[in-house]
């Protein structure tokens, strides 16, 4: 685990990484060189995982994942925004340097991105994303296959996509891009998982109505009153937002396993998020608006095949 991590805090994550670890991607015999999964968290703070202060059990996958790799615990987003973000990571520049600000801003001409990278190199490039936020009509570049977004996907059909296209790749390493939108608002688990976060009813209890916070008539957001309805337990929401989270985490488990069944451990394996999510602190609920910790303290694990696990460092 390392604690601190401050040049990561202005730089894209994965670019760095691989940066650092270029030699064992680009200077390997060609049938030897480690391929590359990225997976990346929408709407995930760093302790929505268990291993990072999230309820024990939440993230079981992602903490089997991090007992064996570097898990990195002071890591800060470059952007509260999906396309802002992402596109810092894929590139290793800031957005104030890259220009995409905002959700309809597409990559510019000139800058280059892993994918790219990667394709020169002669790996198999698959982008697999959840949501229109980063879709391929963002301009993406460098994917051999990145599916269309016709509305968002949830984590299972992103998975089975990813999977579908890995069980095809052959004789080539390769660079996945898997993205997940489930932790996004809103929360609506899947009944079964959603009973294993929260057991009571939402809308006992003497107090007002979530929907009636000060922070709604701020910033009127319909679908979020419909769903919040005549909830009353402050409990609720947070939990359904956890059980997003576990759920993801489950897919992200379906990935790895596939991933080691067909790479062995010849993978080198980053896990992160474009940005957190407030639940309720500082007056923000259940959104990413904002530049407190919530929205940008974010995770990041760094699995190496070969590299033993790092102890509990600071920088």
């Amino acid at each position: 685990m390392l604690e601190g991590g401050s040049g990561l805090r202005r730089i894209g994550r994965l670019a760095a990484i691989l940066l650092a670890l270029g030699p064992a991607l680009s200077c390997a015999p060609r049938d030897e060189r480690l391929s590359v999964v990225a997976v990346t968290l929408d709407t995930t703070h760093a302790d929505a995982l268990s291993c990072l202060g999230a309820a024990p059990g939440t993230t079981p996958r992602l903490d089997e994942l991090a007992a064996g790799s570097a898990l990195f615990t002071q890591v800060r987003s470059d952007s509260n925004t999906t396309n802002p973000s992402h596109v810092s990571i894929m590139t290793g520049m800031r957005a104030l340097d890259h220009g995409v600000m905002n959700h309809l801003t597409a990559l510019p001409q000139g800058v280059d991105t892993l994918p790219e990278a990667f394709a020169r190199a002669g790996y198999a490039t698959g982008g697999f994303t959840s949501a229109r936020h980063v879709g391929p009509e963002l301009g993406w570049r460098g994917f051999e296959v990145m599916p269309n977004m016709r509305k968002d996907r949830g984590a299972r059909e992103t998975t089975d996509l990813a999977l579908d296209w890995l069980s095809g790749v052959r004789g080539r390493p390769f660079f996945l891009w898997v993205h997940y939108w489930d932790p996004h608002m809103q929360y609506e688990p899947a009944p079964e998982v959603a009973k294993q976060f929260y057991a009571g009813d939402r809308t006992a209890g003497g107090g007002p109505r979530l929907a009636e916070e000060p922070y709604f008539t701020l910033l009127p957001r319909d679908g979020v009153l419909r769903w919040l309805g005549d909830t009353r337990d402050p409990a609720w929401a947070p939990a359904m937002y956890h059980a997003e989270v576990h759920y993801t985490d489950a897919q992200v488990g379906r990935l790895l396993d596939a991933v080691a069944a067909r790479a062995g451990q010849r993978t080198l394996v980053v896990v992160t998020a474009d940005h957190g999510e407030s639940l309720g602190e500082h007056g923000i609920y259940y959104a990413h608006t904002g530049l407190y910790e919530p929205q940008l303290h974010v995770p990041l694990i760094v699995h190496a095949p070969g590299l033993a696990p790092l102890g509990t460092t600071r920088s």
